[in-house]
């Protein structure tokens, strides 16, 4: 029987484990000061997405309304951190004035 508890105490510290690397992903943001949703394990803020219990569009839509009077807020894709940009002219400042420096970030385009 004491096999069978080291056992279990090792599972259960692996799971912990790695619900603890998970979850610490996802200060990110909050380390920075950037107000965000708050984000699920493992999927971040796409659990919905992802559950299909509502469309892409409708959790940005979401997320812009709870965020409106925020210049830029932070979301999770699964565990890697993305920064939505809120304010117009922080827009205009990225895709225009400094362009060259956001240029390949973002999606990835397959040209095949």
């Amino acid at each position: 029987t004491m096999d069978y508890y080291q056992l279990l105490f090792a599972i259960g510290a692996v799971v912990l484990a790695i619900y603890y690397y998970q979850t610490s992903i996802f200060n990110y943001w909050k380390n920075r000061g950037i107000p965000g949703p708050k984000p699920g394990p493992f999927l971040g803020n796409f659990w919905g997405i992802i559950t299909r219990k509502y469309a892409a569009a409708t959790a940005v839509k979401n997320w812009y309304k709870e965020f409106k009077h925020e210049p830029v807020f932070g979301i999770y894709e699964g565990t890697k951190p993305v920064l939505v940009i809120n304010d117009l002219e922080l827009v205009k400042d990225v895709l225009i004035r400094d362009f060259s420096s956001f240029m390949d970030r973002g999606f990835k385009v397959y040209e095949k």
